[in-house]
């Protein structure tokens, strides 16, 4: 494979922007996308909220400290851009309401920040599969099919407030899992 010299990559590089940062960015972009698939509740969006994500932090990147750890500052940007996003089009539909959007996103941030995402995703894919079948079944109701909870709440003949209560009580579940499964690999 042939390397492209120093002045073809400077040349790509976007007008502003410094080549360690645009390092910085690449290396957590799925580290983002899952945060920010995860405070939205959702993936429909998350990528495109994850370039605005990009946009604002090239915007900013003047005021990034190297001493700090890149991805805990980009995260900030994220959380921002979530917000954004849900002010945007939060009248559409509840995701989460603030209380508990801003505790996933403190505990989120909290957590092993740089932790491998492939492994979180594995320990996320276990716990998932020590889900009862009907836990598993609301969640792909909710986050694959895109049911509402009223939708949910007559297709399993219960009011809406309980299949909040029911999901809000599985992904509390599954963060604890996951929490629990990655610190025993020794990664948070």
């Amino acid at each position: 494979m042939v390397e492209p010299n120093r002045a073809s990559v400077a040349a790509e590089t976007p007008v502003g922007v410094s080549q360690a940062f645009i390092k910085h960015l690449t290396s957590v972009q799925l580290d983002l996308l899952v945060y920010i698939t995860t405070l939205l509740g959702h993936t429909r969006d998350a990528e495109d909220v994850l370039q605005e994500t990009n946009l604002a932090l090239c915007r900013k990147q003047a005021a990034y400290d190297p001493s700090r750890p890149f991805i805990a500052w980009a995260k900030t940007f994220a959380k921002f851009e979530v917000l954004k996003y849900r002010t945007l089009r939060g009248r559409e539909r509840v995701v989460f309401n603030e209380e508990v959007f801003e505790r996933v996103a403190a505990s989120l941030a909290e957590e092993a920040p740089h932790a491998n995402s492939n492994q979180a995703i594995m320990a996320l894919r276990s716990c998932f599969a020590k889900l009862t079948a009907s836990q598993q079944a609301a969640l792909r109701d909710k986050y694959l099919e895109g049911l509402s909870l009223k939708a949910m709440a007559q297709r399993l003949a219960c009011s809406e407030a309980a299949v909040g209560m029911l999901l809000y009580r599985i992904r509390q579940s599954l963060a604890g899992c996951v929490q629990k499964t990655l610190r025993s690999e020794g990664l948070s």
